[in-house]
């Protein structure tokens, strides 16, 4: 993984562990208070005593005395705990398919406790100095107070009292979380035979897993607190604070206050790891993905009001240097004579290029036909300053399923969605590859997000190199613009309903792709334009003699919104009106799709017909021509 896609996956465990640790903190800190002043008592006292002696004499929010230190503060331990837990699993784990064993998993819950105690110490600190102070006067007069006089009278160093006994809590216990934690959803998986497992299981697996945390060495929590309230002098060390403990109470006073702690962690943490498990989960996780790389995505509509994309597809690289270089000179001449661009956008089988604009990648069907796998290549993309290309979600086919909105002013114009069409073969199906029904759900559901954040439908354009099985219908039933080469349309060996989404969430106006190699047609179909770009490549089959490689530029206008299209080729021309094609109306298929065993046919034409019903309805006409 590259140092930028490492960054990002860490980001996005961290935004997860965060919102995990808020969970985490509110359901189990009233528990905290308890244990805290029982393992620091001068007096035995039982667990209902205290609990009844903190209401009755400090009502019921003193249950949640220091609470403002670790809710910042545990929050952001959690947000380190999590992604040096994803940081270590990435580092262990050399083959993203095989799962980690459980003494790895292990491991990697040693590393993050480690890293996270050097956020944890001094937040414990604060918190339970806060938590034993009861009526009458105090010395800390709230969190911020506590840690300027503590920097006060000891100095920085002050802060980390207790850091010892906190790594000799972390290091083992993270041991146990995630170990338990890990073997029981592993156990639970293979019993329900469920990759994704309900709630009540995540909730069980977190609560087990938290009390093994506490238990493999509790009593140097106890010893911590005991040194962390303790005033003036340097600390006391681990074993000098266990034996004092064990002469005074012996072997009941280490166990000081183990029962709230228990109480506590099954709660607690079964509400830590549910929120997390649902913060990375394939959507939330993409969500997360999206809004960091809209963070750093500095894409608007111009001044005046206009957004220019260059669109390469089937650049092939990698057959001869001649065609290679051939390749390069075609897309050195298109961005030099095409003005303006804002985004270079390629649809699949494409390298990496250098050029003054950003781009965005949507891999295709010989993409990861050399030596890197598909994430591997979005890895790679990532690491160049000008790629606005992101990891799609783990769990979802592909990887290349992402969005990117275009401003004009504070919020989005234009949304642009990528799509991973993957290799040759959709379904167990054997021909082309697709868009799979997961893709779609996760299209869908980030459609409804941004409509319901923005409270309005945003236009979007889609990306993909493999067409979608209405290209065919458009083809042979639909007048078009542009030409079609010998073979027809490659189209997806099976419909998964993609365009019937589109149509549906009523967001997406255009769908681009590439793959067929002399294929440059774009046409109105059912209210979305379909079309082709211009093949920019010179390697693999095509195209016939004279004919000129080039790409398809795409404005857009922001307000009204619309846009329009045309071809520019290697030689610097362009051609802004293609050649109108009649349909055939015929029922013979032009398509490649039928010889690699394409299905559904009837699937397009009953979905077509039904929405060319709805369309005449509403426009009067179902001949539609290109802007």
């Amino acid at each position: 993984m590259t140092g930028s896609s490492a960054a990002a996956q860490g980001a996005k465990d961290s935004i997860a562990g965060t919102v995990a640790g808020a969970a985490c903190l509110f359901t189990g800190h009233p528990f905290d208070t308890i244990r805290v002043r029982l393992q620091t008592s001068s007096t035995p006292v039982g667990i209902i005593e205290c609990l009844k002696n903190t209401v009755q004499k400090e009502g019921a929010m003193a249950l949640y005395k220091g609470v403002t230190s670790p809710l910042f503060g545990m929050m952001f331990e959690t947000a380190v705990l999590f992604a040096g837990y994803g940081q270590m699993k990435k580092l262990i784990q050399k083959d993203p398919t095989k799962p980690l064993e459980l003494w790895q998993y292990s491991v990697c819950g040693a590393g993050a406790g480690f890293t996270a105690t050097f956020v944890l110490t001094p937040v414990e600190l604060i918190k339970c100095r806060l938590q034993i102070q009861t009526t009458g006067p105090q010395k800390y007069n709230g969190s911020f107070d506590c840690f300027k006089k503590i920097i006060k009278e000891d100095g920085v160093a002050g802060l980390y009292r207790g850091i010892i006994p906190t790594l000799a809590r972390e290091i083992p216990g993270n041991m146990a979380f995630f170990g338990v934690y890990e073997g029981l959803k592993r156990h639970f998986r293979k019993t329900t035979g469920k990759e994704d497992l309900p709630l009540q299981y995540l909730i069980f697996s977190g609560g087990i897993g938290g009390i093994a945390y506490w238990s493999i060495f509790y009593p140097a929590d106890v010893a911590k607190s005991s040194i962390q309230v303790s005033d003036g002098g340097p600390a006391p060390s681990l074993t000098a604070t266990l034996k004092k403990i064990y002469q005074k109470d012996g072997v009941k006073g280490l166990y000081r206050g183990y029962v709230p702690t228990v109480l506590r962690a099954f709660p607690a943490n079964a509400a830590m790891f549910s929120v997390y498990e649902v913060m990375e989960s394939p959507e939330q996780h993409h969500f997360i993905s999206n809004y960091l790389n809209c963070l750093n995505t500095k894409l608007n509509f111009k001044n005046d009001g206009t957004f220019k994309i260059l669109q390469f597809t089937d650049l092939h690289y990698g057959e001869t240097d001649e065609k290679d270089n051939n390749s390069q000179a075609a897309q050195t001449v298109i961005l030099k004579t095409e003005p303006d661009i804002d985004l270079a956008v390629m649809t699949g089988d494409c390298p990496l290029i250098a050029a003054d604009v950003q781009w965005a990648l949507a891999l295709g069907n010989h993409d990861d036909q050399a030596d890197l796998n598909r994430r591997q290549i979005i890895d790679f993309d990532m690491s160049f300053q000008q790629s606005l290309t992101i990891q799609g979600p783990e769990g979802i086919t592909g990887a290349s399923n992402y969005y990117i909105p275009v401003l004009n002013g504070d919020e989005p114009a234009l949304i642009l969605y990528f799509f991973d069409s993957n290799d040759d073969n959709c379904q167990n199906i054997t021909g082309w590859g697709c868009v799979y029904p997961d893709q779609v759900q996760w299209y869908t559901q980030t459609s409804q997000a941004l409509k319901q954040k923005y409270g309005k439908t945003i236009p979007a354009m889609a990306f993909m190199h493999i067409p979608i099985p209405e290209y065919l219908d458009m083809w042979n039933f639909y007048p078009v613009n542009g030409s079609l080469e010998d073979t027809g349309v490659c189209c997806f060996s099976v419909n998964t309903g993609l365009f019937a989404a589109f149509r549906e969430m009523g967001d997406v106006v255009g769908v681009l792709c590439g793959h067929d190699h002399n294929n440059d047609f774009i046409g109105m179909y059912n209210g979305i334009q379909l079309g082709y770009g211009r093949k920019t490549g010179y390697g693999a089959y095509g195209p016939p003699p004279g004919w000129k490689h080039g790409a398809r530029v795409i404005e857009f206008i922001a307000s009204p919104f619309s846009f329009k299209t045309w071809l520019r080729f290697e030689d610097g021309t362009t051609e802004e009106t293609q050649t109108l094609h009649q349909p055939n109306l015929s029922e013979e298929w032009n398509a490649c799709c039928d010889t690699v065993g394409f299905v559904n046919h009837s699937m397009i034409v009953s979905n077509c017909r039904s929405y060319e019903q709805e369309f005449v309805s509403l426009h009067g006409s179902s001949s539609e021509k290109v802007h």
